[in-house]
């Protein structure tokens, strides 16, 4: 057996994603991040030097437990669910620190990266300071499911065991920090994805000491989509018209999950 063969598939599926060196630390202004605007103020483009880092092996024992069935089958997939979830949770480790900071923050996602402001007093900037690196980590779309679910036919109800079904992705991201003036980038781009009709962030530049931006860009995603996968077509259909039935919080965001990934079908944890 080959080394490769050792590892496991959720993993296996990304050892060939590009990884970026711990020595290059982003010192730029965010000028080198974002072009800028245009004659009238509007955002044109966000810009990185990423594609100068060198690339490194991926790292696989970081993250979260992802069985085979349950692994995302692309980048695509993992962009888009952070893309349409648009809250999660931004994890500092700092350096020597006991715990991590651990910060509830929106973002929006442009051009494959992550942009987000936080105040000013908050806690995570000594930790990035320390260690300019954070794991935002994003986790929605989830039902539980009754273990009766899963009986169907002549299948014995009670022997059914109950479950959640839910996805998830991590991010573990390089981060550059933006102050000062150059926030205005960072708030024009949130904005176009938020609430575009809203007065350019120009007009409030005296309250940009109260905040500091963040551009995250992700060295590797990781994801996770729990929709039984590991069971049959016909188990997983069943599961789908309980949840229309159920039709609670979450249900419907589940029952499109379920349906989309349905097309592949693995047994097994």
């Amino acid at each position: 057996m080959s080394r490769r063969d050792d590892v496991p598939v959720a993993d296996r599926e990304l050892s060939h994603r590009p990884q970026r060196s711990d020595e290059s630390k982003i010192t730029s202004s965010v000028l080198d991040i974002f072009r800028g605007q245009n004659a009238t103020g509007d955002l044109v483009s966000l810009e990185t030097r990423y594609s100068e880092v060198p690339a490194r092996p991926a790292v696989l024992s970081r993250g979260m437990f992802i069985p085979a069935p349950d692994a995302a089958r692309s980048d695509e997939e993992c962009w888009d669910f952070l893309a349409t979830q648009a809250f999660g949770h931004l994890i500092a480790p700092g350096a020597g620190r006991e715990f991590p900071v651990v910060v509830p923050t929106q973002y929006v996602v442009h051009e494959r990266s992550i942009v987000l402001h936080l105040a000013s007093p908050n806690p995570v900037w000594a930790a990035l300071a320390e260690h300019p690196v954070a794991v935002l980590s994003v986790a929605g779309d989830w039902a539980y499911i009754p273990g009766q679910w899963k009986a169907i036919g002549d299948e014995d109800p009670g022997a059914g065991v109950p479950t959640t079904y839910y996805a998830a992705v991590q991010a573990f991201c390089d981060v550059t920090i933006v102050d000062g003036p150059d926030l205005l980038g960072v708030l024009r781009t949130q904005l176009a994805a938020l609430e575009p009709a809203l007065p350019d962030p120009q007009q409030h530049t005296s309250k940009l000491p109260g905040i500091r931006g963040l551009v995250l860009r992700p060295r590797e995603l990781r994801g996770k989509f729990k929709y039984g996968g590991n069971v049959d077509a016909e188990h997983r259909a069943a599961v789908a018209t309980r949840l229309t039935e159920r039709s609670g919080p979450g249900d419907a965001a589940a029952r499109t999950q379920l349906l989309r990934r349905q097309t592949r079908t693995v047994r097994g944890e």
